[in-house]
């Protein structure tokens, strides 16, 4: 099963577990998409990007730039060269 199917069916059976957290209206909330082709056009409008893997050589210095987005429930890391592109 493709990884955005199985969105949508988290998205579609969420309202159904009665182990979720209910807060307040979260069992009237409407889904995300309607239905798996509304999904799948949503996906690719957004694409995501290609990430360029780094390979440095033993001694080999990499000059970049280390972002962070630290949440009250995630945190995200984003590595971007000088020329200001997302490398992994």
């Amino acid at each position: 099963m493709p990884q955005n199917a199985l969105i949508y069916e988290y998205d579609r059976n969420w309202r159904k577990n009665d182990t979720c957290l209910k807060a307040d209206g979260a069992d009237q909330a409407k889904p995300f998409f309607e239905n798996k082709d509304e999904q799948e056009a949503f996906i690719q409008r957004h694409p995501k990007k290609q990430i360029r893997e780094i390979r440095l050589k033993e001694g080999e210095t990499l000059r970049a730039y280390l972002g962070i987005d630290s949440g009250s429930t995630t945190t995200k890391f984003v590595l971007m060269n000088e020329e200001e592109e997302i490398s992994a």
